[in-house]
């Protein structure tokens, strides 16, 4: 979301869920059935063998834009800051495919691509939700300018009301440089019922491989180096088998993204 396209802010229950929220008017994808997250596949080999899905807090985010109003002195305004911890996705799967492929890519570890059935993923969280005592919020990122950022302080009365509650906290937690709306980034919040200080928050998933139901192998070597040189699809197809054989029952397909193209012909 543009942040010239946030009229106000507001939060409201997700139709058919009474523990997940909407923030600023969000609705699900009418013509999409999932999200995509790119993680390195150790992440991927956690949520499978654990069968788990995690989100974290944004303690471990490294871009000081997105935690300028993270853990600041919210009680002056009489507000008390909860614990959030938050998982990103994208509904948009090829639009700046590699930049995505590039920017998430951890250094040893082979990329990956997945795809997170949305209606099972949200059945999931309000599943746990009640029995683990959260509430989970879903919203777009909110992209715009350093300076904007950097502009909007307690005397704005659109995200500093005078009745500041989870909404306003939530989507300055939403907030990203523009350099970055290339991603289409959604954001789900976990917000526990009660203080939690760990750095990750652990959603059990017992159904695990029905949620995630497809993986894309990223076009790049699993050494990441900056702008590397693309695998061939051949050792991508071998890449692709060896991972098919790791996660039985989801269906393994490698990125075309270098996929070999004929010369025009006259």
């Amino acid at each position: 979301m543009k942040f010239t396209n946030l009229n106000s802010i507001s939060m409201s229950t997700l139709s058919g869920y009474t523990r997940i929220y909407a923030q600023n008017g969000y609705q699900l994808p009418k013509n999409k059935d999932v999200y995509h997250k790119y993680i390195p596949l150790g992440y991927l080999r956690d949520y499978i063998s654990n069968g788990r899905i995690t989100f974290v807090s944004p303690s471990t985010w490294n871009d000081p834009f997105e935690t300028r109003y993270y853990q600041i002195a919210y009680k002056k305004i009489g507000y008390t800051e909860p614990s959030i911890f938050c998982m990103c996705l994208t509904d948009k799967q090829s639009q700046n495919e590699d930049a995505m492929w590039i920017r998430y890519a951890k250094p040893g570890d082979e990329m990956v691509k997945i795809n997170l059935v949305i209606k099972d993923l949200l059945d999931l969280l309000e599943y746990q939700g009640g029995k683990m005592g959260f509430k989970a919020y879903v919203g777009e990122v909110i992209y715009v300018s350093k300076t904007g950022i950097m502009g909007i302080t307690k005397k704005n009365s659109t995200f500093f009301p005078k009745n500041f509650h989870i909404e306003h906290y939530l989507t300055l937690m939403s907030l990203k440089r523009s350099s970055f709306s290339y991603e289409n980034e959604i954001r789900i919040f976990i917000v526990p019922d009660s203080k939690k200080d760990d750095l990750l928050f652990h959603v059990p998933a017992a159904n695990i491989t029905t949620i995630i139901n497809k993986i894309t192998v990223s076009p790049y070597p699993i050494v990441y180096s900056p702008f590397p040189n693309p695998d061939s699809m051949t050792y991508l197809n071998v890449r692709k088998a060896k991972n098919e054989k790791k996660f039985p029952g989801i269906k393994v397909e490698a990125s075309r993204l270098f996929e070999d193209c004929p010369k025009c012909k006259l």
